[in-house]
């Protein structure tokens, strides 16, 4: 039997599947979909790609609300 894994970002609020988030890459911020969840990380597929990068869940921060919609309706 095997247990869900919980996560939780930088601030402390539980990740799930589905959930845009902020993390960074390189020297610069990007937005992405948590696509997958493994024991220690997140996979995230950041806009634009079609591939998954795993994540700590530490570096990474939900995004919700207005400022998301408007962000995702410009690119």
């Amino acid at each position: 039997m095997r247990l869900e894994t919980i996560h939780h970002d930088l601030l402390g609020t539980q990740i799930k599947v589905g959930d845009h988030v902020a993390l960074p890459v390189g020297r610069d911020m990007c937005v992405g979909t948590v696509t997958k969840m493994h024991n220690k990380m997140i996979g995230v597929t950041t806009l634009g790609h079609t591939y998954y990068n795993n994540y700590y869940p530490k570096n990474v921060v939900i995004l919700d609300g207005p400022r998301l919609t408007m962000y995702l309706l410009k690119k």
